[in-house]
């Protein structure tokens, strides 16, 4: 259990948090001594006793969550090589699941892009933002922390800093958003560049300052939502619709899209995995119990 308190140590959880779950892990293992391999049905069996137990709904989750913080450790550690529980979750609670049907294709996406503006400079700067959210799928307030030179057009990377809800990291640059960029910096960004040449921050807005907040980049997407007038457009769904495709449209491993988009736990990201099938039969069947 030391090694298992310095992961959450390291992963900066609370000394309160860490007791609990510590407490609840030594209570898991001593009921179950062949936990570490332990699949997906042996954990929803156990689930199963701890949900017909008379115990509030947060309790169950915390039990949950701390038995998935667990399997995080045994992946971080090499012990396994996957997690088996990491879409399990107690009808109820947790975070909402994705919605997928009311997601966006990345053609759809793509046609965000070719929207008629009455200012080439400005269309080039929002062609630029809508770009870092279809093919990086950036927060907002991403975008605005970019600086000119966390864009390296030779390496073909983007410098994403970290902060209270991303780690940061190193994307590449799509390549449709070479000449996009090479356009915006020498051309648009000048041209917006004119009050304050000193500026470095990579997205302008019209007056040539940075964004002071993230609603800018809300405010933008907001003015595209007649392209899809029946749906919900925003900054979010964006994110959720690209980090969707990545999982389910190009099969990039679990593991490989949470480091792109920049999760700290990879349960984070198996919520955008979408179910086969079998899979959707087999939780109705034997995971509604638990509610």
């Amino acid at each position: 259990m030391n090694t298992f308190e310095q992961y959450l140590i390291k992963m900066s959880f609370s000394r309160g948090t860490r007791d609990s779950y510590r407490c609840i892990i030594e209570k898991f293992l001593l009921n179950n001594p062949d936990a570490n391999t332990y699949n997906y049905q042996d954990i929803l069996n156990y689930m199963e006793i701890i949900c017909k137990q008379p115990l509030s709904k947060n309790t169950k989750k915390g039990k949950l969550t701390a038995i998935k913080k667990y399997y995080d450790y045994l992946v971080e550690e090499g012990i396994r090589n996957d997690h088996p529980c990491m879409t399990l979750n107690i009808k109820g609670a947790g975070k909402k699941g994705i919605i997928f049907s009311d997601l966006f294709s990345m053609t759809e996406l793509e046609s965000l892009m070719e929207r008629e503006e009455r200012y080439t400079h400005l269309k080039q700067q929002h062609q630029v933002i809508i770009s870092l959210l279809i093919y990086q799928a950036l927060l907002p307030s991403e975008i605005i922390s970019l600086k000119l030179n966390h864009v390296d057009m030779d390496a073909g990377t983007i410098y994403i800093r970290g902060g209270r809800e991303l780690i940061s990291r190193n994307l590449e640059i799509h390549t449709k958003q070479y000449r996009l960029f090479d356009k915006y910096i020498y051309e648009a960004r000048k041209r917006l560049l004119y009050k304050d040449k000193r500026n470095d921050y990579f997205i302008l807005n019209y007056q040539g300052k940075n964004y002071a907040d993230s609603c800018g980049i809300g405010y933008l997407i907001e003015t595209f939502k007649p392209c899809f007038p029946d749906r919900n457009l925003s900054t979010k769904s964006i994110r959720d619709s690209v980090i969707a495709y990545w999982l389910n449209d190009r099969k990039i491993p679990l593991e490989q899209v949470q480091l792109i988009a920049g999760h700290r736990w990879i349960s984070s990201t198996s919520r955008y995995r979408q179910a086969s099938i079998v899979e959707q039969r087999e939780i109705l069947n034997k995971f509604h119990p638990l509610g």
